[in-house]
């Protein structure tokens, strides 16, 4: 057992570590701060703003030893950040060698209370500290040294300080509950890398395509339970299998390709809504009508066509064909309000290829790409609906857009979107003509 005690110490009493770890060796005392300082001068900043503001962390403890040739002075075994932040805030000259800490330090030194001593666990022998300091700097050691919070207990330590529920944490204990998630997906869910879902889950095209919404740090959903649990339950295993990493969800426009890989059975169909929205951090069972965890939403959903792009980002079509492929993530990119008239030729060119693309594919009599649109459109439909893939009623949108002479996926209407300089779409109308005629789309797409 190492022989040690604890003592309250001076602070002009102790030196730092002029061997310390952190940097090459330093000739004495000023070329020890002056290293710390270049080093890390920003986190010997925090640190002395900190303890300004909250004094020493009582949970560290100082580790030193005594100099054997100068009685009375000890050197920092453990500890050498915070000390020599105490000696800038007792003494700003030892940053004089900087302009700028020095003015910083002198301002932060004005509003410092001094604390004369230090805490300390003094080691007769220097070499009966290093196994606790190595320990300490060295992570988990199997157990033996602390244990890192991961970020979703570092979440639910702010919880229970704090009183607020992260956004992810609120995900994760509702799919705790739910009985719709298997007990395969509920065994993962404590491996859930916190942030990485608060960062899906707040992405606004990211909520679109989960169901789920964020009012005033609460999730909601307007959605079934059923359904709910359905896109969250895939993030959660893509998280958890790290078939998705930070570096795959950081940017917007990395969660806009992330969106691409949700199947349909990943997502909540739209048929089954609940009675009204609903937060998910109330018990599963509130979802049902008369539930008292409803909500009344300050503001109702946006309309479709407050979109900025033309296809809605939570629509998903897999295409093989990598030119429509192309186009059709352009018409979910590009700003249909900005571009509008690059969208509408877009749109057309996109519905004509995909009708082209069924007709190859299943292999459609008397119909071909030099056929006319309507035609191919109407051919589309009715093999469509004969085969029970899509019901008649939802085929009202794109029947009724290819039987109308001032329809956009008209003859009459493209030529007129190309060659008359007086005839202008509307980004408006282009967003609802997609809504009417998205079904039908999907169930192309679907089908090849």
């Amino acid at each position: 057992m190492s022989e040690w005690n604890r003592q309250d110490l001076q602070l002009s009493s102790l030196e730092l570590n002029t061997q310390n770890p952190r940097f090459e060796m330093a000739g004495d005392q000023r070329e020890a701060i002056r290293t710390m300082l270049n080093e890390q001068s920003d986190k010997i900043i925090n640190l002395a703003e900190d303890i300004i503001k909250f004094g020493l962390n009582p949970s560290e403890s100082t580790i030193v030893s005594p100099v054997v040739t100068a009685k009375g002075i000890f050197v920092v075994l453990e500890g050498n950040r915070r000390i020599t932040a105490l000696k800038l805030l007792d003494n700003p000259e030892f940053a004089s060698f900087d302009k700028t800490l020095l003015k910083k330090f002198k301002e932060l030194s004005g509003e410092y209370k001094k604390i004369k001593s230090v805490s300390c666990i003094v080691f007769d022998d220097p070499d009966d500290a290093n196994k606790w300091i190595k320990l300490k700097h060295t992570g988990e050691n199997d157990g033996v040294g602390t244990v890192r919070w991961n970020t979703q207990q570092q979440a639910r330590f702010e919880e229970s300080v704090g009183g607020n529920t992260a956004e992810a944490l609120q995900v994760i204990d509702f799919l705790k509950k739910s009985s719709y998630v298997s007990p395969d997906v509920k065994s993962k869910l404590g491996k859930v890398p916190a942030t990485n879902l608060e960062r899906i889950i707040k992405d606004r095209n990211m909520q679109s395509i989960l169901g789920i919404a964020i009012e005033d740090g609460k999730v909601i959903t307007d959605f079934e339970e059923s359904e709910v649990v359905k896109g969250l339950t895939k993030v959660v295993n893509d998280l958890v299998s790290k078939s998705i990493k930070v570096k795959d969800i950081y940017t917007k426009k990395d969660r806009e390709k992330y969106i691409e890989t949700f199947g349909k059975s990943d997502l909540p169909s739209k048929g089954k809504k609940a009675p009204s929205k609903w937060e998910v951090v109330a018990s599963p069972k509130n979802s049902a009508p008369n539930a008292t965890a409803r909500i009344n939403p300050k503001k109702s959903n946006p309309l479709s066509t407050s979109r900025s792009s033309l296809i809605p980002k939570d629509c998903i079509l897999k295409i093989s064909e990598k030119r429509i492929n192309k186009v059709y993530q352009e018409l979910k990119s590009i700003d249909c309000d900005e571009y509008v008239n690059a969208a509408a030729v877009l749109l057309r060119v996109f519905v004509e290829l995909s009708v082209d693309t069924y007709i190859e594919r299943k292999k459609l009599p008397k119909l071909n790409s030099d056929s006319k649109l309507q035609m191919k459109i109407n051919g589309v439909a009715d093999h469509l609906e004969q085969n029970g893939i899509i019901h008649k009623q939802e085929l009202k949108g794109i029947r009724a857009s290819s039987g109308n002479i001032h329809h956009m996926l008209s003859a009459n209407t493209f030529n007129a979107y190309v060659h008359n300089k007086s005839f202008n779409p509307v980004s408006t109308e282009l967003k609802i003509n997609w809504d009417n005629i998205q079904l039908f789309i999907e169930a192309i797409w679907n089908q090849v």
